[in-house]
């Protein structure tokens, strides 16, 4: 709604993806266009973040009173009603079923755009989310503390498919076998995997690029600039309303590189596949059952995702709860 309500009025959109206007998200894609490192097949990236309301959930039998400087029904929005409790807000509301979409959902867009940008990827067919430690018949209301999420890109073009694996919170990311003992983990970022090499970066547009060991970056010869530079961020979206042109991280731009988030943040409930058209359906709600038995490792949950549908409502079907899925059929 907002995409179609900025393209009626002809405004120029610009959302808080910084790093897209970074110099070091453009050296990234020349870098990958020239080669350095052969075809991209598996890419491994996160964020070590825990956005997880798991350790609060005892807490939400207290009652409090709600502050005057609060209106909790307009910040409740959509979401089903529940009495007001300080362990949802401020901030803290990223790690809440019905509010968030946990860590994913808050740093996808800051680390895994310089691969969607570089390698021009779009609406994954697959996806297989993969949880430990954690009950979504007891403790659904809130994201697991750590997710390894699997996408599966078909091959586009020139490249063949790509295989980005995306791990949260307490599920590191797997150190790339060119690293030394002196290179430390990558908490935030990821590790670009091709068939010549590796590269490694951090979050918001590539930060810290290079190509490891560091031996392959000393002996690099960089390829020429060929994407022009950006001005800072905000300056970029001045500049955009001024010559009336689109901005670097427009609405329409950022949507193939946020909609990830939006599935994958919704497919750790219990395994349930799907394709086609998802129903249409408002928030999740939260188990009623409960269950003693905990999820192990590596059962995934495996979603088939036609582009078409590839959005918040494929989000929110995706998502749904055994108690919320006989309301969206």
């Amino acid at each position: 709604e907002l995409m179609k309500a900025a393209s009626a009025e002809g405004v120029i959109t610009q959302l808080g993806n910084q790093g897209h206007s970074f110099g070091s998200i453009r050296d990234f894609c020349e870098w990958i266009w020239a080669g350095a490192i052969g075809r991209v097949q598996t890419i491994h990236c996160g964020a070590a973040a825990v956005n997880s309301g798991l350790d609060q959930l005892p807490r939400l039998k207290e009652q409090h009173a709600v502050p005057d400087t609060l209106n909790w029904d307009v910040w409740l929005g959509p979401a089903p009603y529940r009495p007001y409790h300080p362990a949802h807000l401020p901030a803290a509301w990223r790690g809440w079923v019905p509010f968030g979409n946990g860590t994913v959902g808050d740093w996808v867009c800051h680390v895994i755009d310089p691969v969607f940008w570089a390698l021009d990827l779009a609406a994954p067919k697959t996806i297989v989310a993969e949880v430990t430690d954690w009950d979504p018949m007891t403790q659904g209301d809130a994201f697991p503390k750590g997710d390894h999420i699997t996408f599966e890109f078909p091959a586009k073009g020139r490249r063949g498919p790509v295989t980005p694996h995306w791990y949260s919170g307490t599920w590191p990311i797997p150190r790339p076998p060119e690293f030394t003992a002196d290179d430390k983990d990558i908490g935030y970022g990821a590790a670009v995997l091709g068939d010549k090499g590796t590269i490694v970066y951090g979050s918001h547009g590539a930060g810290g690029v290079r190509l490891v060991p560091q031996s392959r970056m000393d002996e690099f010869q960089r390829p020429p600039q060929t994407i022009p530079r950006a001005k800072e961020h905000h300056a970029d979206w001045l500049d955009a309303i001024r010559n009336h042109r689109p901005a670097r991280t427009s609405l329409m731009g950022a949507r193939s590189r946020k909609s990830p988030c939006w599935v994958s943040s919704r497919s750790s409930f219990p395994a349930r596949s799907w394709s086609g058209t998802p129903p249409r359906c408002g928030s999740p709600t939260t188990p009623g059952q409960t269950s003693s038995s905990r999820r192990p490792r590596g059962r995934g949950r495996r979603c088939d995702v036609p582009p078409a549908s590839f959005g918040m409502t494929a989000a929110r079907s995706a998502f749904a709860s055994p108690g919320h899925r006989e309301a969206i059929k």
